[in-house]
């Protein structure tokens, strides 16, 4: 959600500048990629079972330098929405 919703959710969209109040249409932009993301994980939940993934066999270092990209990267985008936001709200 904050990675789509930094992307989505912007100062100047028409959604956010006619609709009100404006905290509901960001409420519901946000909604769609949180909606995704749950059903993403029940789905690779469940489709996964018990075999090894891919990142069962990498060694541990990799898999944690991958995980803190991944984390420096939804802080940059939290920080973008946020400010989008701000200009918004």
């Amino acid at each position: 959600m904050l990675v789509i919703g930094d992307q989505v959710v912007h100062a100047d969209g028409v959604d956010f500048t006619l609709l009100e109040p404006a905290a509901l249409a960001v409420g519901f932009t946000l909604a769609a990629p949180a909606l995704a993301t749950v059903i993403v994980t029940v789905l690779g939940d469940r489709w996964i079972g018990s075999d090894m993934t891919v990142w069962q066999r990498l060694p541990p270092t990799v898999a944690w330098l991958v995980r803190a990209g991944i984390t420096v990267g939804i802080a940059f985008a939290a920080a973008g929405l946020v400010d989008d936001l701000r200009l918004i709200l």
